[in-house]
């Protein structure tokens, strides 16, 4: 739980001050920067993202983002354990246990006026359990760990106005995403 509040704290922090930076950093071109705000949805998967959007000036927007997989298994009641498994267990097969937590750095260049293509890369964490049953007694044993994976995302993004985006792309291990981008 720690690592969330920690991806959380990062994220809210870039989401409060990317705007007040920036125009320190550019005052020439404040009124023509804003930030980019990515809401998208993917196979049980909630994606969020925040991107620098520096005015005409630039072909290039980079950025910070969460994501949640909604991937969590109904796990049967265990006992956790460690060591090696004796002989009278029974392999039950790997379970997610709660929720799957990406921290991601996303990419944008600007293709035409209205499309851009989108990019990034992740790394996401997620609990699991590896489940035996026990022959004598029928109770569960499960060996606990935490598994994580490098994540890619390709996709575009279509202006439909100054302030409102519609954006598709793939997700390396979550498929097809697609969603809103507001400029805020």
């Amino acid at each position: 739980m720690k690592k969330v509040y920690i991806v959380l704290t990062i994220f809210a922090f870039l989401i409060v001050n990317a705007k007040v930076g920036y125009s320190i950093i550019k005052p020439g071109i404040e009124k023509k920067t804003g930030s980019r705000f990515f809401v998208e949805v993917g196979s049980q998967s909630l994606f969020i993202s925040f991107t620098d959007f520096r005015g005409k000036m630039s072909k290039f927007k980079e950025g910070l983002g969460i994501a949640v997989w909604f991937t969590g298994e109904s796990i049967p009641e265990y006992i956790p354990t460690e060591g090696e498994p004796f002989s009278w267990w029974i392999y039950q097969g790997e379970y997610k246990k709660g929720n799957a937590w990406e921290l991601f750095l996303r990419g944008e260049s600007v293709l035409t006026e209205r499309i851009m293509l989108d990019y990034g890369i992740g790394y996401a964490v997620q609990d699991v359990v590896n489940l035996y049953k026990s022959t004598a007694t029928e109770w569960y044993f499960g060996y606990e760990d935490t598994e994580g994976s490098v994540c890619f995302l390709l996709g575009t993004t279509i202006r439909i106005s100054d302030k409102f985006d519609l954006s598709i792309g793939y997700h390396s291990p979550r498929g097809i995403t697609g969603g809103l981008v507001f400029k805020i």
